[in-house]
């Protein structure tokens, strides 16, 4: 087999994904982006603008992340919460990034720039159809502005994927 031909989707979006992956003679890993409509499937010219379309200007816990899907450039958004944790065990999950390396990345959140998360809920959420791989990527933290939003809730540095 030369190549292989994902066709994913999720089922409450329109749009959908070709993923082509190729092991044989070097690896493409290339996407094609879709949208169903009322004519059928159209092809999407530049997917981050429709992964970031209706996201919110200045808001605390939502950071951008550029990865690259083959030789594309793919931009979303990747939303943090941590609350305190209403019961007994700190509750941890995520959609559309790996779960293992949420919990590192707190791990290293807690051992390097002194948070403190075992009482604390903790939850990630990819935007769109990115799923955070982590076979070939590296993770980078950056501080996503000040110490605090006008709450008073504490802001965690934005986490994600950096660039391959």
């Amino acid at each position: 087999v030369d190549a292989v031909l994902y066709f994913e989707g999720d089922k409450q979006m329109s749009y959908r994904i070709l993923r082509a992956v190729k092991n044989r003679y070097g690896s493409t890993n290339e996407i094609g982006v879709f949208q169903m409509g009322d004519s059928g499937l159209s092809a999407v010219e530049n997917p981050s603008l429709m992964l970031l379309s209706g996201r919110p200007k200045n808001v605390s816990g939502t950071c951008v992340a550029c990865t690259m899907e083959g030789t594309s450039p793919i931009l979303a958004e990747i939303q943090g919460l941590v609350t305190n944790s209403g019961y007994g065990n700190a509750r941890r999950m995520s959609t559309g990034f790996d779960y293992n390396r949420m919990s590192m990345l707190l791990a290293v959140l807690e051992k390097r720039c002194g948070y403190f998360f075992s009482s604390m809920d903790a939850y990630v959420n990819v935007i769109g159809f990115w799923r955070g791989r982590t076979d070939r990527r590296n993770t980078q933290c950056e501080p996503c502005g000040s110490a605090s939003d006008r709450s008073g809730t504490a802001r965690l540095p934005a986490v994600y994927p950096a660039v391959s």
